[in-house]
This record gives C-alpha cells, sequence and structure tokens, in this order.
C-alpha cells in the first residue's frame, strides 16, 4: 500500500467519523435506517484497502477470528429471523470490519500511528470548543441531514422538555455526547505533543461541556479518570515533597466525593429515584424478560415494537445497557460473543493504565445507556483500535522513535 493512499484513507475515516456528522435516513416498511458520514467513509476505506498484503498478528488472531464469527453470525441470524433487517445487521457489522483493517494497519506502519494521533487530537479538540461555543451562542445540538441541511435546537427546547441543559453537539443523546467527552478526555491526557497549559484548558473545556450536557454518570466517572492521574502524577514526581502530596491528594479526593454528592443531589432535585438507578432496574428486568421470550433476538426493535415492564408504565425501545441490548438484538449467542470480545480487548489494553481504566469507564456508562448505536458505533469502534495498538507501544522508546519520524 502507498503510504499517501493510506495516509488519505485513514485520514478521511476519522475526519468523516469524528467531525462531519451527516445523517441519511432511508425508510423502509416497519423500521428506518440512518446512514452517517462515518457509514459511507468506512465503507471507501474498505474498497481502497490493500489487501494484497494483508498480515494477521499471531497476538490479535483470536479477537479477529472471533469478530468474524460474531459479525456472520449477525448476517445469518438476520437472514432467518427477519432478512427485511438483513442491512440493519450488516451497516451493524461494517465498523467491526474496519476496526481489524485499522489493527492491521497501525502495527504494519508506525507511522501511521503517528498521523492517527494527530487526526483523533486535533479533531477531538475541535469537537470539544465547538460545543462549548455552540452553547454559549444557545444552541445544544447541531444536525447535518439531507432533509433540513443543517438544523440547530436551542438550549430552551431542552429546558422546556426535560427540565435541563443538554448538551449534546453533533450526538444524538446527552450520554454519547458524554462518551465522546470522555474519550477527548483520555486521549488530551495521552498526547505527548501538546503545550501542558493547552492541555489543562481542553481538559476543563471537556469537564465544563460534561457539566452543560447534564450527564452526570459521565461526569462522575471522568472526574474519576482525572483522580487516577493526579494520583499518579503525585506519587510519581519527587519534585514535591511527601507533605505538599498528602494535602494535594486530600484535596482532590474531597473534590471527587463533594462530585459524587452533587450527582445525587442533582438527580434527586430533577425528581429520578436511585434506588432503582432512575428507573434502570426496571428497565433491565423487562429486558431480561424480553431475551428470555426471544433466545435468538430480533434484530433490532422497530417502530411497530416495544417490550414493557409489568410493573411500570414503561414502553422501552432499548435496555439501556450495550450487554442486554445485545441480547434482544442477537439474542444470547451474539450477547455472550460481543461480551468476550469486550473481555479480550481489556486483556489487550491492561498493558496501559490509563487506558485501560479510561475504556473501562467508557464500558462502565455504556451499562446505564446505550453508547454503541447511531454514529458512536462507529467513533467507539475506531477510538478503541487506536487504544488497541497505543496500549502495547506505549512505551517512552516508542514515542521518542515517532518524534523522530
Amino acid at each position: 500500500m502507498k503510504i499517501n493512499l493510506q495516509k488519505s484513507n485513514v485520514t478521511f475515516l476519522y475526519a468523516m467519523t469524528l467531525i462531519f456528522v451527516a445523517a441519511f435516513p432511508i425508510n423502509f416498511s416497519n423500521f428506518t435506517i440512518t446512514i452517517y458520514s462515518s457509514t459511507a467513509a468506512s465503507l471507501i476505506f474498505l474498497l481502497l484497502f490493500n489487501y494484497k498484503h494483508l498480515r494477521i498478528h499471531s497476538n490479535d488472531l483470536l479477537l479477529i477470528s472471533l469478530i468474524l464469527i460474531y459479525t456472520f453470525y449477525l448476517t445469518i441470524n438476520a437472514m432467518i429471523i427477519d432478512p427485511s433487517k438483513l442491512i440493519y445487521a450488516l451497516q451493524k457489522s461494517l465498523p467491526f470490519y474496519v476496526f481489524i483493517l485499522l489493527i492491521i494497519t497501525f502495527k504494519k506502519n508506525i507511522k501511521a500511528i503517528l498521523l492517527v494521533q494527530k487526526i483523533i487530537g486535533y479533531s477531538l479538540i475541535f469537537c470539544m470548543l465547538s460545543a462549548l461555543l455552540l452553547f454559549f451562542l444557545g444552541f445544544s445540538n447541531i444536525y447535518l441531514s439531507s432533509k433540513t441541511i443543517i438544523s440547530l435546537i436551542s438550549n430552551q427546547y431542552y429546558l422546556d422538555v426535560f427540565g435541563e441543559t443538554r448538551l449534546q453537539f453533533m450526538s444524538t443523546h446527552k450520554s454519547r455526547f458524554g462518551v465522546l467527552c470522555i474519550f477527548s478526555l483520555i486521549i488530551i491526557l495521552k498526547h505527548q505533543n501538546l503545550n501542558k497549559i493547552f492541555k489543562l484548558l481542553i481538559i476543563v473545556v471537556i469537564m465544563v461541556n460534561l457539566y452543560f450536557s447534564s450527564s452526570y454518570t459521565s461526569l462522575l466517572l471522568a472526574a474519576c479518570v482525572l483522580f487516577f492521574c493526579i494520583f499518579n502524577y503525585l506519587k510519581s514526581t519527587k519534585s514535591i515533597n511527601k507533605y505538599t502530596k498528602l494535602i494535594m491528594f486530600k484535596f482532590f479526593l474531597i473534590m471527587l466525593f463533594s462530585l459524587i454528592l452533587l450527582f445525587f443531589n442533582f438527580g434527586n432535585s430533577k425528581g429520578k429515584d436511585f434506588s432503582n438507578m432512575g428507573d434502570r432496574l426496571y428497565i433491565w428486568q423487562a429486558s431480561i424478560y424480553q431475551i428470555c421470550n426471544n433466545p435468538w433476538g430480533i434484530v433490532t426493535v422497530d417502530n411497530n415494537f416495544y417490550f414493557k415492564n409489568p410493573d411500570r408504565n414503561l414502553d422501552l425501545k432499548s435496555a439501556h445497557n450495550i450487554i442486554l441490548n445485545e441480547g434482544i438484538e442477537s439474542g444470547l449467542l451474539g450477547m455472550f460473543m460481543l461480551s468476550i470480545i469486550f473481555l479480550l480487548i481489556f486483556k489487550k489494553l491492561r498493558k496501559d493504565r490509563l487506558l485501560f481504566l479510561g475504556t473501562l469507564v467508557v464500558f462502565l456508562a455504556g451499562m446505564f445507556d446505550i453508547i454503541l448505536y447511531e454514529n458512536m458505533n462507529y467513533i467507539f469502534w475506531y477510538l478503541i483500535a487506536y487504544f488497541y495498538i497505543l496500549s502495547e507501544k506505549s512505551n517512552v522508546g516508542y514515542y521518542n522513535s515517532l518524534k523522530n519520524i
């Protein structure tokens, strides 16, 4: 593969996934499929990829094999259960195929990591700054679509409907924007070539965005990541005496607990019942009941289908949990395979504590909301592909080699 073509292909993929988020809905008889700019970019990436020298490293063979089996199962399962929903299963599988090829590309060419670090870092900085600017201009959301071209949703709309601000930028839900903020935080903390003052400024912007998104779960999880980094810094630095370290550590610990108390106070002020995790326990109960009744799944929840919880007046269209939602869509077998895929990824990421913790935090956020959905499905897997390789290269010698390229 020529390096120029590879650079263009990777750059186009990440730019269309992270920055230019356009939606093109396609209506079918009983459900709607939305094609995103990242969908088109992923297809182009697959078409332009040079498969002649495709080489899978032995360390990645188990994960890649399981992903291929999983995506094959999604396709066959959809054809058997409801062939009309096959296109949804194929679209769901698309990010996994790109994920595999990204891993192969990054391992084959060390320059690709340097390129992707710049693309991802500056793209997410642009997103975080643009989101905050948009909010201060009076808007919480911006949509690009084939119908309206550009749609802006005001801050007041979310205040009127939900009684809270919901900064979402180009995401379709506050929880998905919250996950994008957490990803941004991890990547900024990990970035080696940013000025320290500028890095601190962007971290503040990310936390402010999380606050205005009202995604308090993501805000709390992001604070835990920051606390981990501060603790590691205080532990490793020799320029600060132990008494000052102890005072600073206690200060940040108090701040973290204050944020936890603030989290519960905000929840109660908005009428949330934390005894059932904001109705999550009832939703998960209904989801498990749905999985038991359809052990092979239903492919996707269409416009005419709702699963109900008999104990609550809840009409549900998602499980608010990525594992249970997978069980609803692709059954017990699909849920099991996706769980193993996550475990294998976590096993790889354990080599780098920050990447491991950051990905774990994103996964925990996904246990309370659907994050592997719509455009976030592409963002998640393509950033995890970057983390996957970066965890292997997370050492001083590697970064020095990058700087000399």
